[in-house]
């Protein structure tokens, strides 16, 4: 699984436009996480499993070639 944005027991997805002049962006846009309970943690986690979709928006003011963005993540086998 991956941790979801919100959780604070592990690293969670995130991704980041990199800002550029003449670039706006939106908002990144996360699914809803699923919330599951684990034997070493106090209360449920957020998490992900399986497929997901993320994405943000732009729009752009200049002529651009391309735009650029991060994505970091810890992710867990449950092992």
């Amino acid at each position: 699984h991956l941790y979801a944005p919100g959780e604070t027991n592990g690293v969670p997805i995130n991704l980041s436009p990199v800002k550029k002049d003449g670039v706006n962006f939106s908002e990144v846009k996360y699914p809803e996480p699923t919330k599951k309970k684990f034997e070493n943690f106090p209360s449920p986690l957020l998490l992900y499993e399986g497929k997901i979709d993320t994405s943000f928006e732009f729009s752009i003011s200049s002529k651009i070639e391309n735009i650029e963005a991060d994505f970091s993540w810890q992710s867990c086998n449950d092992m």
